[in-house]
């Protein structure tokens, strides 16, 4: 993660995502459960195959997606059907939680080889 700060403005760059935050403002930066949720959205195709995988009801996994697109922050676009294709953000949430999930199994292999 790289940090830079300009005047009274900090943005943060990690897994080549840009976070702007000003001071005062309350912004709500993923975590590596928002961008689980994502992957799992994006992988099943659905919010309910997503639902079914991470053991939680389909509102459930509606909600969490509702407050990670909060603030016109849209990871997925709409359609007749429902969730469609992933917007720019999704794609750059997906990569990065496909970049964690691979750090985290490399680093387990690692661990269980001590």
């Amino acid at each position: 993660m790289l940090q830079l700060t300009a005047g009274t403005q900090s943005t943060i760059f990690d897994a080549g995502i840009r976070f702007c935050m000003d001071p005062g403002m309350s912004v709500r930066l993923p975590d590596w459960n928002d961008l689980h949720d994502v992957l799992l959205i994006h992988e099943t195709g659905s919010l309910s195959g997503a639902a079914r995988q991470a053991g939680v009801s389909q509102s459930t996994m509606s909600r969490r997606l509702e407050a990670i697109e909060a603030g016109g922050r849209k990871v997925f676009e709409r359609g007749p059907g429902g969730l469609g294709s992933l917007t720019e953000r999704g794609r750059a949430l997906v990569a990065a939680a496909r970049q964690m999930r691979a750090s985290y199994k490399a680093n387990v292999s690692l661990w269980r080889r001590r």
